[in-house]
């Protein structure tokens, strides 16, 4: 009975973190497309996922969007390997239908969001760098 609101709240939890990324002082979302003189983090994307959007906020966080067809277990061994292989510690981890992970390195964080999506054979991963 327990998980039920434990799973809303990390539910909720997620789309906060996705939504204050993309939010500017006035509360309305301010990101621009990536095609801006920004550039990108040197954050590995998983192979063989489309690129749904890249957008850059105000505050310095880049987020991309990605789908795929790969399992979620996949996704999440590649991104433990990649990013430790680049420094990044893991920080934290939340499972549910949505699967969070927060990694650090410095005062840096990355946030990888792994969301279903309606299609059952394809999840969406969020990954959020932010300073």
């Amino acid at each position: 009975m327990v998980r039920r609101p434990l799973r809303l709240f990390f539910a909720a939890l997620v789309v906060a973190l996705l939504l204050c990324f993309g939010c500017g002082k006035s509360g309305k979302p301010t990101m621009r497309d990536v095609s801006s003189s920004n550039k990108a983090p040197d954050i590995p994307l998983y192979p063989n996922a489309k690129v749904l959007e890249r957008t850059f906020a105000p505050d310095g966080s880049f987020q991309v969007r990605l789908s795929t067809t790969a399992a979620r277990e996949d996704i999440v061994n590649f991104y433990l390997d990649a990013l430790h292989q680049l420094g990044w510690r893991q920080d934290a981890e939340v499972h549910g239908a949505e699967q969070l992970f927060v990694f650090r390195q410095g005062s840096k964080s990355i946030y990888l969001s792994i969301l279903p999506t309606e299609n059952s054979d394809q999840v969406n991963v969020v990954l959020t760098d932010k300073e």
